[in-house]
């Protein structure tokens, strides 16, 4: 039991951890420094940290044995507001580019979840806080 809890606490440590990189490294990556200012960067990171956010839950929920996720008023809406864009890109007449511009807001989306889920006390809403100020100071400088 007592080792349960320990992978348990490394789990959302580790989750928070990427969380917090997130948003220390987003500000970072609306400078001009990367390849390209505009998209890709943020894509690609938004992409690999939801992602590995998503692995780090998922992993805590076979752990723990039971999934447990927190409900909030803006689920049903946002949750709504991305199946219309889903189902707008999929009937729309260049499908295509359609899905593939719905991606991002996809990733979006299953942050806020991400991040509902695994901010639990005030210490995560200071690191999430704390990272993102340093980042958006750091862009500043440079």
């Amino acid at each position: 039991m007592q080792n349960r809890k320990e992978i348990l606490s490394y789990l959302d440590s580790l989750n928070l951890l990427v969380l917090a990189a997130v948003f220390f490294l987003f500000p970072l990556l609306f400078t001009s420094l990367t390849s390209d200012a505009f998209v890709l960067p943020k894509q690609i990171m938004l992409g690999i940290g939801v992602l590995l956010t998503l692995l780090f839950f998922g992993i805590r929920t076979l752990v723990e044995g039971k999934l447990r996720l927190r409900s909030t008023p803006f689920d049903l809406p946002l949750s709504i507001f991305a199946l219309v864009v889903f189902v707008s890109s999929f009937l729309s007449v260049n499908r295509a580019d359609s899905l593939i511009s719905f991606i991002p807001l996809l990733f979006a989306v299953l942050l806020y979840f991400v991040i509902v889920n695994t901010i639990r006390d005030r210490r995560g809403i200071l690191i999430f806080a704390a990272a993102f100020l340093v980042g958006t100071g750091l862009a500043s400088l440079l």
